[in-house]
């Protein structure tokens, strides 16, 4: 019996394993990362291989892009930890004290 591929699932985890070092570079640094949609063949597909790459760094995301259609981006919406809170705190406390 011969073996069904999904050719879009392929190219979307092709796009995925490309996009995965930025993506985790971005998430460990300011949650977000921006892509021009000029560079971008398929806008959907590269929504779901961002969303792909989060569920593989075991973070939530969100993806969407802008309103004149010149940028698409993924960003981190997971919940903030407690010891981050913490940490924040103590950075403005020393920022104005």
């Amino acid at each position: 019996m011969a073996k069904v591929v999904d050719i879009e699932r392929v190219r979307v985890d092709r796009l995925a394993a490309d996009l995965l070092p930025a993506i985790r570079e971005a998430f460990a640094g300011p949650g977000i990362y921006k892509a021009p949609t000029a560079d971008i063949e398929d806008i959907n597909r590269w929504r779901r291989a961002a969303r792909a790459c989060a569920r593989q760094l075991g973070v939530s995301c969100s993806t969407s892009v802008s309103t004149d259609g010149s940028f698409v981006w993924v960003v981190d919406t997971s919940p903030v930890t407690f010891p981050e809170q913490v940490r924040a705190r103590r950075s403005v406390d020393a920022l104005f004290s």
